[in-house]
């Protein structure tokens, strides 16, 4: 994966983006605190990996319209950009949940538990 850094985060608001037309290249503020970062860093991975696979395969008919609800987003998204949400926020949830369960240092930061 080749990442590409927005340069330093101002007011505290990160920001990553990644894109299907360009597959293993993530853009990034560095955000100054380690878990933002590494949920940014899953997160768009993730993406990468998705649009790899719809580069390959369709795997959705139906993928752009109608627009639902999103549960990440204030908008309503099509059904493509509602799996893109689930599969790069599903695997940031297990490695909370897994240093949760691992009693890791970072786990008994206040922060983490609302993140």
């Amino acid at each position: 994966m080749h990442i590409v850094s927005l340069g330093p985060v101002s007011r505290v608001k990160e920001i990553s983006a990644s894109y299907r037309e360009a597959i293993g290249t993530v853009y990034m503020t560095l955000h100054p605190k380690q878990m933002i970062m590494t949920e940014a860093i899953i997160h768009e991975f993730q993406h990468n990996k998705l649009n790899a696979l719809f580069h390959l395969d369709r795997v959705m008919e139906t993928a752009a319209w109608p627009l639902y609800p999103a549960p990440v987003r204030p908008d309503p998204r099509p059904l493509h950009g509602v799996l893109l949400a689930a599969h790069a926020f599903v695997p940031v949830a297990e490695m909370y949940r897994r240093m949760q369960a691992r009693d890791h240092p970072q786990a008994a930061r206040g922060s983490f538990q609302s993140r």
